[in-house]
């Protein structure tokens, strides 16, 4: 990996999230790479992880039978374990948002970019949705 452009992305980092996150879509290769390095943490946990991915199996499913209530609440129960998927932040701000729970919608989006999860490439597309609703949430 190019120091250089490690050093890039380290700047990037603590910088504009937008500017990082439209990096990672466009140079991905490169950021990924730079992501191992960074957040090593991250990627040798990912197994340990997967388990929490069936919440959100469950969580769709509530929402199909248009049960709000139990999807909030394993929405609420992946996010307090950890998980990795910014649709589990994203749907969960839609939910507070269309309650106009507008405060709890704030902290769940500042929850995940308090996260390492948002720094990781792959999430780079759902990190920028989350990051438009969160400002969009802060004029509210």
């Amino acid at each position: 990996m190019d120091r250089t452009l490690l050093d890039k992305i380290k700047v990037e980092l603590k910088g504009d999230k937008e500017q990082y996150l439209n990096n990672c879509r466009s140079n991905y290769s490169n950021y990924l790479q730079a992501a191992q390095l960074l957040f090593p943490e991250y990627y040798d946990s990912i197994e340990s992880r997967l388990e929490l991915t069936l919440l959100n199996q469950l969580a769709i499913e509530a929402k199909a039978s248009s049960d709000t209530e139990s999807e909030l609440t394993i929405l609420e129960e992946a996010i307090s374990r950890g998980i990795d998927t910014p649709y589990t932040y994203e749907r969960l701000t839609i939910i507070y948002s269309e309650r106009k729970d507008f405060s709890k919608a704030k902290a769940i989006c500042q929850k995940w970019f308090d996260s390492v999860y948002w720094k990781i490439p792959n999430m780079a597309s759902g990190s920028l949705r989350l990051l438009k609703r969160s400002n969009r949430l802060v004029m509210k």
